[in-house]
């Protein structure tokens, strides 16, 4: 049955702390404000997690926050985000991450699709009401990768402490095109190939995040 994404995807993007973004364009006060806000995930890490260090060294704290830093005036508000997002991951905590803000989700795009995970599978349960021949339909990998190596790729930017939640964390945000470009499993803009069980490729074609609500879908199991 053809619906539209409203009500469909109310926890997309369902994230716990709260650090704000900066809008374009990167000027030298956009960039001070940034480092202000990465200066800031950092210190209320160190501050309020207890055992920060547990699972991942200072040392590559550091240099991932080192190498953010260096990007403070030409990364774009997505990326500076996900930056921010990557670096709350290397806590390995499921409850500490970083909330996107609505500055940056007017500026996401989304691939019209919904994977769900089934006794160890990944299927697709939404898609283009053009189609719905691909609804119920098996994906054994995207752009040329597998499920298991997409999902603990997307582990560099969503925080999870076991591989369970990880794949929850991957279902929440897994029609995200920028989480793809961001993480290099697709071209920033282009289709996106799924590689199905019967060796088919299909693609599905990014639109901007806030064009869902008009998108025609089918969903498995909508009466």
């Amino acid at each position: 049955m053809r619906h539209s994404w409203r009500g469909v995807l109310s926890a997309l993007l369902a994230l716990s702390l709260a650090v704000p973004a900066c809008a374009a364009p990167v000027d030298g006060e956009t960039a001070a404000a940034r480092k202000e806000d990465l200066e800031f995930l950092y210190q209320t890490l160190e501050r309020a997690h207890p055992d920060l260090f547990a699972n991942t060294p200072e040392e590559t704290f550091l240099a991932r926050k080192a190498e953010l830093t260096e990007h403070l005036d030409t990364a774009s508000d997505v990326e500076f985000l996900f930056g921010l997002q990557s670096l709350a991951a290397l806590v390995g905590d499921s409850h500490t991450s970083v909330k996107v803000a609505d500055s940056v989700v007017d500026q996401l795009n989304a691939y019209p699709m919904v994977l769900s995970w089934r006794d160890g599978h990944w299927y697709l349960t939404t898609v283009p009401a053009e189609e719905q021949d691909l609804l119920g339909a098996e994906v054994t990998a995207i752009g040329g990768r597998s499920m298991a190596e997409v999902v603990e790729t997307f582990g560099r930017v969503l925080s999870a402490d076991n591989p369970v939640k990880l794949r929850r964390q991957y279902r929440q945000v897994c029609n995200v095109a920028d989480y793809y470009a961001y993480l290099g499993l697709a071209k920033a803009g282009e289709p996106l190939a799924l590689t199905l069980a019967d060796g088919k490729t299909v693609s599905i074609a990014p639109m901007p995040y806030l064009s869902l609500g008009e998108a025609e879908i089918v969903q498995l199991g909508a009466d």
